[in-house]
Order: structure tokens, then sequence, then C-alpha cells
């Protein structure tokens, strides 16, 4: 399913002459996964690893997932795509999302994972309650973006 939702958003993101940004090297994911035990106290998540080997993060219709580090989103020479640890870095300095990895957020949304429950969360971005529980990272995207490729549900194949 990873692979069917970034396909269908990189043709959209193609339809609008926009590129998804390049995979993350295999030597800057490595860098990650250590930076993410040390700095955040836990391992990265398999999954998000997957989506990073894809593409080192996504920005598309209002929903971010964080690249591996803050970089500037293809074809865009004044915007930036937020890096992972810096964007949890600058949520737990509040001292309320320590217990979080948080992968990505829309307007309203952010999108984690909770190292006390050891699920996948959509949760309400000010108030950090939660809206909906995954097993899986992949679930988690999946429901991200496909409200947001097809807001009125998926269409019949």
């Amino acid at each position: 399913m990873l692979d069917t939702l970034i396909s269908e958003i990189a043709d959209r993101k193609a339809q609008r002459q926009r590129h998804l940004q390049p995979p993350c090297p295999p030597d800057r994911l490595d860098g990650l996964r250590k930076n993410c035990l040390a700095d955040l106290k836990s391992p990265l998540p398999e999954g998000y690893a997957e989506l990073l080997r894809r593409t080192d993060g996504i920005d598309w219709n209002g929903t971010v997932f964080y690249a591996s580090a803050t970089a500037p989103i293809v074809g865009y020479s004044d915007r930036l795509i937020e890096g992972f640890i810096e964007a949890n870095l600058n949520r737990r300095s509040g001292g309320e999302c320590e217990h979080l990895l948080i992968f990505g957020e829309s307007g309203m949304e952010m999108y984690a994972f909770s190292m006390d429950t050891q699920h996948f969360h959509v949760l309400d971005q000010l108030s950090l309650d939660q809206l909906e529980e995954y097993a899986s990272f992949e679930q988690l995207f999946t429901a991200a973006y496909e409200k947001r490729l097809w807001p009125k549900g998926r269409p019949a194949s």
C-alpha cells in the first residue's frame, strides 16, 4: 500500500510539474537511526525508514511527513521540509511530547508513535487528544493520505 500511495502522490505532483523528494541516502538513514536513539531515546520505526528509502520526506496537499534532515523542497528555492529529529526536539521543548515520535502533521493533525503504548496515532495538533490508532506506520501513512487523495472514498477499480 505504501508504494501505491507514493506512486499516486508522485503522479499527482507530476501533473503540476512537481516531484517527490529524492530517496534518503543509506548513510544518512544510518545517521538518523543513531541520532534517533541518542536524541529521542527510541529506535527509528522501520515503516518510517521504509518511507524515507522511497522519498526523503513528503509534502503534499496540506500534509507533511518529515525528511531525514531539514532540506529544500524539490522544485522550490524558498521552501523547506522539516527534519525528523529537529521537529521532534522542537515539539519536546515544551515537555508534553517526550513520549512521542512525531513523523508529520497537517493543519489539524499530528502523526506520531507512542513509546508508551507502542502504537501509531493520529493526534489533535493542539490538545494532543488521540483521534485514531494504528498498529503500523504504513496504516498511519495510509490513513493520512487516503483521505487527501480520495476525500469521497477510494474509487472502484
